[in-house]
């Protein structure tokens, strides 16, 4: 079965729906129709009771607390859910584009929606002491999505935004992600996270290596299965996206953007920008 998120949006221009759901109701231990989604991606935070969430081959137990993502085109289910009552953030790839220079910023942000070739099983969870503050945004987004009052759309905007930073910063690697293969993909996160914020540093594969606790060969290759590109091509990236924003602010001359952006000579971030972006710096700048 195949789901489209277009027909169940309160609003064509605000691409985000919120709801809840409760799996086995009638019977406990059901397992819920495999469907794919079309064209969406999936926040699920599970409010209580279990289940197995069936990926493709693959099986990862879930309960209260939990936060996965579900990408497009991802075939899923549930199995064996015993009154599982979840929670289901539909948004289109797009929604967090204006915001996402800032999200990067956060670690849990990088492991859920940047690693994408990572195993598809990361699983965050959120601590009690977090959880009823979770619960109050998501029932008050839901209530406004169905109200008819002024201000609704805006107040659904401001509290899913609200609430993704929320999870981010307060939700940690469930139980079992520091185990094998996929500690790398928390490790790596972090170092993206780092990387976001500390663009302008100095860093070495090495240096990269180092943080993350790695020899540079598996740092190297395990970097690259998670993002799809070698660690040297994506700061350059990160750092040409920070400098593309720079550009468009007064204040800074060029060269002053290229050093701080972690550029030291200016010719040579002429060169990348040039490339990455199609036309030179001052060109960018004068068009936007």
């Amino acid at each position: 079965m195949n789901m489209g998120l277009k027909s169940q949006l309160r609003w064509q221009n605000l691409e985000i729906h919120v709801m809840a759901a409760l799996h086995s109701r009638e019977k406990e231990g059901r397992t819920t129709p495999k469907h794919i989604h079309k064209d969406f991606l999936e926040l699920v935070f599970v409010r209580s009771g279990q289940a197995l969430h069936v990926v493709g081959d693959r099986e990862m137990p879930i309960g209260a607390g939990n936060i996965f993502l579900i990408r497009e085109q991802c075939e899923h289910y549930y199995k064996n859910a015993q009154s599982l009552n979840i929670y289901n953030i539909l948004l289109f790839r797009g929604f967090l584009a204006y915001f996402k220079e800032d999200l990067q910023r956060l670690s849990n942000y990088q492991l859920l929606f940047n690693l994408e070739q990572a195993d598809r099983k990361s699983v965050l969870m959120l601590e009690d002491k977090y959880f009823p503050e979770a619960v109050r945004l998501l029932e008050n987004i839901i209530a406004e999505e169905v109200s008819e009052m002024p201000g609704a759309r805006t107040t659904v905007l401001g509290d899913v935004l609200r609430l993704f930073v929320f999870l981010f910063r307060h939700a940690r690697p469930a139980a079992g992600e520091g185990e094998g293969g996929n500690s790398h993909a928390c490790r790596i996160s972090l170092l993206l996270a780092a990387l976001e914020q500390r663009y302008q540093e100095e860093w070495s594969l090495e240096k990269m290596a180092a943080f993350v606790k790695m020899s540079p060969v598996n740092f190297r290759l395990e970097f690259k299965r998670l993002t799809g590109v070698p660690p040297g091509n994506y700061l350059l990236k990160a750092r040409l996206a920070k400098a593309s924003l720079m550009l468009m602010l007064p204040g800074k001359s060029i060269g002053e953007v290229a050093l701080a952006c972690g550029f030291q000579d200016s010719n040579y971030f002429t060169r990348q920008f040039r490339a990455e972006y199609g036309q030179t710096p001052r060109a960018f700048r004068l068009q936007n």
